[in-house]
C-alpha cells in the first residue's frame, strides 16, 4: 500500500530529526533525503537448489539518489559478515584471497549498466576486487589525502547482487545473521543487519499451481517516501525464496519522478520485462500496474490493473502521472474503460480496511460499496474494526449501473489480503532483529490482538465485505439468470517495494509508522496453471482473470470439481460449473491441503457452502502432526444436507486452512511462541441441475468446455480414438442456430478453440462427432 508523504507536510515533524537523519546507519526501501545506502536479502531460502546442491545467499546492495548536490556516495569497501542467530557478535568478514579474480567476479549479478536517460550508473567501471582483509573493494577512483581507492557513485541508479557462495555457509546453523558494513569516505559508515531463515524443504504446493505476488513494486516505483528494487535483482530474490511469478505493479502517480518521460518510462519497464522473462522463464513478471483513480467521493483508491492474456506485454498505461500529492482526473470508470478496451482487466486494491486505506495527504480514500444491505460506516466488523467502506448515500465503486450485472465490466474483484506483518518494532529500522542482543534496542515483537493494522485484522474486513457479495450474487443470479458479472474474486499480495527481507517502507524519515517482517513472497496468489506459465505469464493472467486464485501465507488449500473421475480437477476455485443431472449425481468435491515443518502442522479445514441465506460450515479438526490432506466428498450429499437450494439454483463452494506452527525453543529467533497460517481458495459457483434439465448427456462421449462464463473465446477439450471432423452449433435460448463452425482434430487427447461473435447472454452448445452427441449450456459475457 502507497503510503507517500510530502517532506514538506512533514517539516514541523521532522525538524528535530533530519539532521541526524542523513548519517544514521542504514536505510532499507523507505526514502530519506538524500542518498541511500541499501542493502538486502531473501527473508527465507532454500537450503539446496533442485539438483540437490547447496545454495549460496545473494545479497542485494543498492545506492540510489547519489546525484543529488552534496550526496555523491564514496565507497571504499563492502564487509559482509555472518554469525549463527543465536551468537552475540559477528566474526571477521568474509574474504576471497583464495579465490583467482575470474571466480571472485562470478560472484556478481543483476549489475547495473550504463543508462543517462534513466539515470543509471555502471557497476563494473567501480572495478571492484579481492581484498585480504575485505569482502569488496573498490579501485576505480584514489585519494592521495587518504591514500585509499574508492568508487564514486554519483548518479541516481546504481547497484548490484553479490552471491555469497555455499562454501562459506558450511557450518552455520539454519538461522543466520548477516552484517553488511559499507565504508564511505567524507561521511560516517553504515551497518545493515539481516537474519535468514533456511529451509530444507520447498514451499507448499499443489499440483498445478503456480505461487505468486499479486501486488509488488520495483523501481519504478520511486516517490518522495518510497522506492522498489531493480527487477533482475528482484527475480533472483524470489528464486531463492520459491516464487514462480511477480506482478510488477507499480504505481501510475510515479512514472513521471524519473526518466524522461512517462511513456518512455513504461516502454523501459515493458522491454525490461520482456528480456528478463526470455532469459529464464522460471520466475517471470507480469507487466501490470497499480493505477491511482478517483473514487466516487473524489478520494484517491488503487486499482490494480493486469494486461489481457492474450497480449501480456500490451497494455497501455492508465492514467496521467497524478495521484500522490497532485490529484488525478482519472477515475475508476475512466481506468476501467481503458481495460476494456485492451480486453484487460482489474482487482480493487486493500480496497475496504482501515488500516489499509490510502493516506489523508494525498486525499486518499477507500472504495465505496454504497449498499444499505450491509452495516454501515461505523458498524462494526470482524477485525476488530469498523466499517468505513459503505456510505449508501454514495453511489457505489464498484457496483455496475446496469441492471443486468451486478459489478462492473473488468473490474473482477478485490486483492483484500494486503502487506503481512505479524511482528514491528519502531526502533532501528537497519537492526530490527537486535541480532547482537543490545538491550537497547527494541527488536521485532507482536502486534496487539486489537491492532488493526495487523494482516489479519486488515484481511478480515475485507473477507467479510466479499462473502456479502457473493451472497449478494447468488440471490440476483437466482432471480434473473441473465445477470452477468455476478462473481467477485479475491486475490493476495504483499504491497512490497523491494522488501525482501524486512519492511521499513512505512517507516517514513524514522519518524512515523513502524518497521515489519512484511517482506516479497510472505502473502501470495497461487493460480491454477496446469499448462504451465504461459509465455510472460499468459497463463497466469487468464488464470487470474477465471478466478482460479488460492490466497496463502503458507499452506495452500485446494478446491475442485471432479464429474468423472479422471485424473485431474475438472472445476477449480472461481469456476461456474454448469453440468447435466447426471454429472452433478456422479460428482464429488476434492479438496487437497498441503503445508510444511515451516508453517507447521495442518490444524483446521472448513468447508464452506454459500447459499442465498448465507453460508454453512464444516470444519475439520486434525488431532495428530500432518502436513498434507486429500477430502473427498459427495457434492449431492453436501447439497442435500443442507436443505435449502433448490433446483436450478446457483450455490457455491470454497475452502479456508489455517496451520499451526509452534517455534518451541526456536522462538526467541523468530520473535514469537507460535503462528497461525491461513489459505483461502476462491468460491467455485455451481448450480443444482433438474434430472429433466433438456441437455443431451451421452455418457460414452466426455469433454470439458472452459471458461464458462467466457468473453472472447471458449475451449472444448475432449479425447479422440480416430481423426475425424467436430461440428459445433450454438443454439439462443429460443432455439435459433447463431454459429455453425466444423474442425478436423486430429486422434488423442485435443483442444479446440472457438470464437463465436455473440451478444452476452444464456446459450447451448452442441458438440457432434463419431463418439456421440452432448450439449451444454453457455453463458457469453
Amino acid at each position: 500500500m502507497s503510503r507517500i508523504i510530502s517532506s514538506v507536510l512533514l517539516i514541523a515533524l521532522l525538524a528535530a530529526d533530519l539532521c541526524a537523519q542523513t548519517v544514521r546507519s542504514g536505510q532499507k526501501q523507505t526514502n530519506v533525503t538524500g542518498k541511500d545506502v541499501m542493502a538486502d536479502m531473501p527473508w527465507r531460502m532454500q537450503k539446496n537448489n533442485q539438483a540437490g546442491n547447496p545454495n549460496g545467499l545473494p545479497v542485494l546492495v543498492y545506492i540510489k539518489d547519489a546525484d543529488v548536490i552534496g550526496a555523491n556516495a564514496d565507497v571504499v569497501y563492502i564487509d559482509i559478515s555472518i554469525k549463527n542467530a543465536d551468537d552475540a557478535s559477528f566474526g571477521n568478514p568474509i574474504t576471497f584471497s583464495s579465490y583467482s579474480d575470474s571466480a571472485f567476479l562470478s560472484l556478481f549479478s543483476c549489475k547495473s549498466t550504463t543508462d543517462a536517460a534513466f539515470g543509471v550508473q555502471d557497476f563494473d567501471s567501480g572495478l571492484p576486487v579481492k581484498d585480504a582483509s575485505h569482502t569488496i573493494q573498490f579501485t576505480s577512483d584514489y585519494s592521495s589525502l587518504f591514500n585509499i581507492h574508492y568508487t564514486r557513485v554519483d548518479q541516481e541508479f546504481w547497484y548490484f547482487v553479490f552471491t555469497v557462495p555455499a562454501e562459506m555457509l558450511a557450518g552455520f546453523d539454519d538461522i543466520i545473521d548477516v552484517k553488511v558494513y559499507f565504508s564511505l569516505d567524507w561521511e560516517a559508515d553504515d551497518e545493515l543487519y539481516f537474519r535468514v531463515f533456511r529451509y530444507n524443504d520447498p514451499l507448499p504446493s499443489l499440483p498445478g499451481y503456480c505461487r505468486g505476488d499479486a501486488h509488488y513494486h520495483t523501481m519504478y516505483t520511486n516517490n518522495s517516501a518510497e522506492y522498489g528494487c531493480p527487477a533482475e535483482a528482484t527475480k533472483e530474490m524470489a528464486q531463492y525464496i520459491g516464487l514462480d511469478w511477480i506482478a510488477a505493479t507499480n504505481h501510475s502517480c510515479d512514472y513521471d519522478n524519473y526518466g524522461v518521460d512517462i511513456q518512455q518510462n513504461r516502454s523501459r519497464e515493458r522491454n525490461e520485462i520482456q528480456l528478463i522473462n526470455s532469459q529464464d522463464s522460471s520466475m517471470i513478471f507480469l507487466h501490470a500496474l497499480e493505477a491511482s483513480n478517483v473514487n466516487n467521493e473524489d478520494n484517491v483508491v488503487h486499482m490494480l490493473c493486469y494486461p489481457d492474456p492474450a497480449n501480456p506485454l500490451q497494455m497501455p498505461f492508465i492514467g496521467d502521472g497524478n495521484g500522490d500529492l497532485s490529484s488525478t482526473d482519472v477515475s475508476i470508470d475512466d481506468a476501467l474503460a481503458v481495460l476494456q478496451q485492451c480486453n484487460g482487466f482489474a482487482f480493487a486494491a486493500h480496497p475496504f480496511a482501515t488500516g489499509d486505506k490510502l493516506s489523508a495527504l494525498i486525499s486518499g480514500g477507500i472504495w465505496n460499496i454504497g449498499d444499505a444491505a450491509f452495516p454501515v460506516n461505523g458498524d462494526s466488523i470482524p477485525g476488530h474494526d469498523v466499517v468505513i467502506c459503505n456510505d449508501p448515500v454514495l453511489s457505489s465503486d464498484l457496483y455496475s449501473t446496469n441492471a443486468s450485472e451486478l459489478f462492473k465490466d473488468n473490474l473482477l474483484g478485490g486483492q483484500i489480503w494486503n502487506y503481512r506483518n505479524s511482528v514491528y518494532t519502531t526502533d532501528e529500522s537497519f537492526n530490527p532483529w537486535d541480532v547482537l542482543y543490545d538491550s537497547g534496542t527494541d527488536m521485532f515483537s507482536i502486534y496487539n490482538i486489537a491492532d488493526i493494522t495487523e494482516h489479519t485484522n486488515r484481511l478480515l474486513p475485507g473477507l467479510e465485505v466479499s462473502k456479502f457479495f457473493w451472497k449478494k450474487g447468488l440471490q440476483l443470479k437466482n432471480a434473473n439468470n441473465a445477470v452477468q458479472n455476478y462473481r467477485f474474486f479475491i486475490s493476495a499480495g504483499t504491497d512490497a517495494h523491494g522488501d525482501f527481507n524486512y519492511c521499513n517502507t512505512n517507516f517514513v524519515y524514522g519518524v512515523t509508522g513502524d518497521i515489519s517482517d512484511d517482506a516479497l513472497g510472505k502473502l501470495t496468489s497461487l493460480t491454477y496453471c496446469p499448462g504451465g506459465k504461459g509465455s510472460n505469464g499468459s497463463n497466469i493472467l487468464s488464470a487470474m482473470q477465471s478466478g482460479h486464485i488460492v490466497l496463502s501465507d503458507g499452506p495452500v488449500v485446494g478446491i475442485s470439481l471432479d464429474l468423472n473421475g479422471s485424473p485431474g480437477p475438472e472445476f477449480v476455485g472461481g469456476d461456474e460449473v454448469l453440468m447435466s443431472y447426471g454429472q452433478y449425481s456422479d460428482a464429488d468435491i476434492v479438496i487437497n491441503a498441503a503445508s510444511s515443518d515451516e508453517f507447521g502442522r495442518l490444524d483446521r479445514l472448513r468447508l464452506i457452502l454459500g447459499t442465498e441465506d448465507g453460508e454453512i460450515v464444516s470444519v475439520y479438526h486434525f488431532s495428530t502432526y500432518t502436513t498434507w490432506t486429500e477430502f473427498v466428498v459427495s457434492l449431492d450429499s453436501l447439497v442435500q444436507a443442507a436443505g435449502n437450494i433448490d433446483i436450478n439454483e446457483y450455490f457455491y463452494l470454497r475452502a479456508e486452512l489455517s496451520t499451526d506452527k509452534q517455534y518451541g525453543v526456536y522462538g526467541p529467533l523468530y520473535g514469537k511462541t507460535s503462528e497461525i497460517f491461513r489459505s483461502y481458495t476462491n468460491p467455485l459457483w455451481v448450480v443444482r441441475p433438474d434430472s429433466a434439465s433438456g441437455l443431451d448427456d451421452d455418457e460414452n462421449m466426455q469433454l470439458r468446455v472452459f471458461p464458462v462464463p467466457f468473453k472472447d473465446q471458449f475451449y472444448v477439450e475432449m479425447h479422440n480414438s480416430s481423426d475425424e471432423k467436430m461440428n459445433f452449433t450454438i443454439c439462443d435460448a429460443a432455439g435459433k442456430i447463431v454459429f455453425e463452425e466444423e474442425q478436423s482434430v486430429a486422434a488423442g487427447q485435443s483442444r479446440m478453440a472457438l470464437r463465436p461473435d455473440l451478444q452476452r447472454g444464456v446459450y447451448f452448445l452442441t458438440v457432434h462427432c463419431s463418439n456421440g452427441t452432448k450439449t451444454m449450456k453457455l453463458i457469453k459475457e
